[in-house]
């Protein structure tokens, strides 16, 4: 799954936990396609993946960037439903993912008020990532450790 997703398992699983409950409410994007012939009467789409299932190709995509036509070898689902999962899945999770905003990111306002005095320097300042790493190598009792 890591490879795959960049997610374990457990992460996943969080994932799943915050988007599924929403799926109940989610349609499936569907663009017409010029092989297919409209039926006369209107027929629900008979999905072969679940809402669960249909997320990993999606996070798949995202992450590997494969093509739609290997994901739907792998799954054994049309190109066509791999386009179109994954496009309203992408919908679907900036929508979930926006209501999340204003509590991730404080107005800038809040945020001018808590810069140090170097970056009030700049200008229109909204996020600040800190991604500092640090490496040892040490000695103890004989043993060499990797921190």
């Amino acid at each position: 799954m890591h490879f795959y997703t960049g997610l374990s398992n457990t992460q996943f699983l969080c994932l799943w936990n915050f988007l599924g409950p929403n799926t109940r409410n989610m349609s499936r994007v569907s663009y017409p396609r010029k092989h297919e012939v409209t039926p006369t009467k209107a027929r629900g789409p008979r999905h072969k993946l679940t809402p669960e299932d249909e997320l990993l190709p999606t996070l798949i995509r995202l992450r590997l960037g494969l093509l739609h036509k290997d994901i739907a070898f792998r799954f054994g689902i049309a190109v066509s439903t791999v386009n179109d999962i994954v496009t309203t899945w992408i919908q679907f999770m900036y929508h979930q993912f926006n209501r999340l905003r204003s509590s991730m990111f404080p107005s800038r306002k809040k945020i001018q008020k808590h810069l140090t005095k170097s970056l009030r320097k700049l200008k229109n300042v909204r996020v600040i990532l800190d991604a500092t790493s640090f490496s040892w190598n040490y000695t103890i009792w004989g043993y060499i450790l990797h921190i």
